[in-house]
């Protein structure tokens, strides 16, 4: 009032980037954490080993473990967590902004790519994708 209105955009204009980024970021975050989850649950609610872990060791028509074909909507949710996960090493590396956990984040997304891909060479698909469930 004092100052006028160009006052406060000169003041705030820093601090609003600042907060409207991180907003933007856990916005994004959200968003995907919340469409995994329904996109998880709903591939794999009424597998068998949903709520039986002994069936993690038997696939579909009796199929005993290495030897499980993985079903595709399984895989899909494999490409999923796997496309956004090497995403995110891109978005930490020149997109978002440097925190002081930049690193633990960075060895957290490169272990997570690198544990979905040797699950599905190995075909612990079922074993692997429930703990993943966000």
């Amino acid at each position: 009032l004092i100052f006028g209105k160009g006052y406060d955009k000169l003041v705030e204009t820093d601090e609003r980037r600042k907060k409207i980024n991180k907003f933007k970021e856990s916005a994004w975050k959200f968003v995907y954490y919340l469409s995994a989850e329904l996109f998880s649950l709903s591939v794999t609610y009424n597998e068998s080993w949903f709520t039986n872990t002994r069936y993690f060791w038997v696939g579909p028509g009796e199929q005993l473990w290495p030897d499980q074909k993985m079903k595709l909507k399984l895989k899909a949710v494999y490409m999923y967590a796997a496309g956004f996960y090497v995403y995110s090493i891109f978005d930490l590396l020149f997109w978002e902004t440097r925190r002081k956990d930049f690193g633990v984040m960075m060895s957290h997304h490169v272990a997570t790519v690198v544990l979905i891909v040797v699950s599905y060479i190995c075909r612990y698909a079922d074993e692997c994708n429930r703990p993943y469930i966000p």
